[in-house]
C-alpha cells in the first residue's frame, strides 16, 4: 500500500513517497527538509513499522507535532487524511488501500465490516516492554542520535518479535505491546513469549555498544500476561480487555518490584517450576479490587537457566 506526503508550506508545496524512515525538519540533512522558522532543525520523524503502518513520532521538536489539530505525545499511527502540523506547514498523510474484495465499499463502512466480522475473543498472550529512563535519555542524548537509536530499537524488536512466532501490535513511545495467539499449546506459545522478552532485554543492554553517546546501560522493564482478549480490533486490529490492561500494570509495577519482568499467574504457571518457584508473591494493581498472583525475574539471570 504505497504511502505519500503532500507537503503545503510557507515556502512551497511538495509531495513525497513515504519510505521506511522519513525524517523531517529544518536541517538540509533530513528526507523533507522545510524552510520554516517554527521548525526544528530535527522536528519528526515518520517510520514504517509493521504490515505497512507508518507511525509519526516527535523527536524533540520545540514546537511540538500536531495530528488532525490535537499535540502528539506518543508515537502515532496514522491513517489516510490525516493532517500533520509542524511549525506552520501541514502535510497531508495519504495511504491507497486496496480492499481485497471486489465490491465498493466507503472507508468508513470498511472499517466496520472489519470490527464487525472479524474481532473475536481468543486466549492470547500479552508483552509489554518500555525502556527505563527514557525521559532522562531524551532530554541528554543529541536528536539525531536519540531518533537513530530508538529506530534501531524499534526494528530489532519487530524482528524479535516475528522470530518468536509473535506479532509486534503497536508501538507507545518507548514500549513495545506483542502478541502471541494461543491455539492449543500454551507452554510452547509462552515460551517464546519469554525467549522474545530476553532478546530484547539482551539487545536493549548492548545499545551502549553501538551508541557510546549513552552514560549508563539502558535497561528494560517487561510485563507479561496470559487471558481472553478482543482480538482483530479496527483497521490496525489491535487487542483490547482487561488482559492487555494487566500487562501494562504488570511491566509497570516491575520498577516497584525492583525486577527486570513481572509475570502473572496464568503465564507462569506453565513454566519449570525451578524458574519460578520462590519468587510468587501477592500485588495490587490499578483498576483490580484483588490482588493479583505475580512471580518477578531479573531476565539476567533467567538467560543462565
Amino acid at each position: 500500500m504505497p504511502a505519500y506526503l503532500n507537503l503545503k508550506a510557507p515556502e512551497a508545496n511538495t509531495r513525497i513517497e513515504c519510505v521506511d524512515v522519513v525524517t523531517i525538519g529544518r536541517d538540509t540533512n533530513n528526507v523533507l527538509s522545510i524552510k520554516d522558522v517554527e521548525m526544528s532543525r530535527n522536528h519528526a520523524m515518520i517510520k514504517c513499522l509493521a504490515m505497512e503502518q507508518f507511525y509519526l513520532f516527535d523527536i524533540g521538536s520545540r514546537n511540538g507535532c500536531l495530528v488532525n489539530g490535537l499535540r502528539i505525545n506518543a508515537p502515532t499511527l496514522l491513517k489516510s487524511g490525516d493532517i500533520i502540523t509542524v511549525g506552520n506547514s501541514s502535510i497531508v498523510f495519504e495511504q491507497f488501500i486496496v480492499p481485497k474484495s471486489s465490491g465498493e465499499y466507503s472507508q468508513t463502512s470498511l472499517a466496520e465490516t472489519i470490527v464487525t466480522d472479524s474481532s473475536s475473543i481468543k486466549p492470547i498472550i500479552v508483552l509489554v516492554a518500555d525502556i527505563r529512563g527514557y525521559t532522562t535519555l531524551s532530554e541528554k542524548l543529541p536528536i539525531k542520535v536519540l531518533s537513530s537509536m530508538m529506530s534501531k530499537w524499534f526494528d530489532e524488536v519487530q524482528h524479535i518479535v516475528e522470530r518468536n512466532k509473535g506479532t509486534v501490535d503497536k508501538f507507545i513511545g518507548d514500549c513495545v505491546m506483542a502478541l502471541w495467539t494461543i491455539d492449543d499449546d500454551y507452554k510452547q506459545k509462552i515460551s517464546h513469549a519469554i525467549k522474545a522478552a530476553y532478546e530484547t532485554f539482551s539487545y536493549t543492554g548492548k545499545l551502549n555498544n553501538t551508541f557510546p553517546e549513552l552514560e549508563k546501560k539502558v535497561r528494560l522493564g517487561v510485563g507479561i500476561h496470559t487471558g481472553q482478549a478482543a482480538v482483530g480490533i479496527g483497521l490496525d486490529n489491535t487487542a483490547m480487555g482487561d488482559t492487555v490492561n494487566l500487562a501494562f500494570r504488570l511491566e509497570s509495577a516491575s520498577k516497584s518490584l525492583k525486577c527486570d519482568m513481572v509475570m502473572s499467574e496464568s503465564t507462569y504457571k506453565y513454566l519449570p517450576k525451578k524458574l519460578w518457584q520462590g519468587r510468587e508473591r501477592e500485588i495490587r494493581v490499578k483498576g483490580k479490587k484483588e490482588k493479583v498472583k505475580v512471580c518477578t525475574l531479573n531476565l539476567a539471570e533467567f538467560g543462565k537457566n
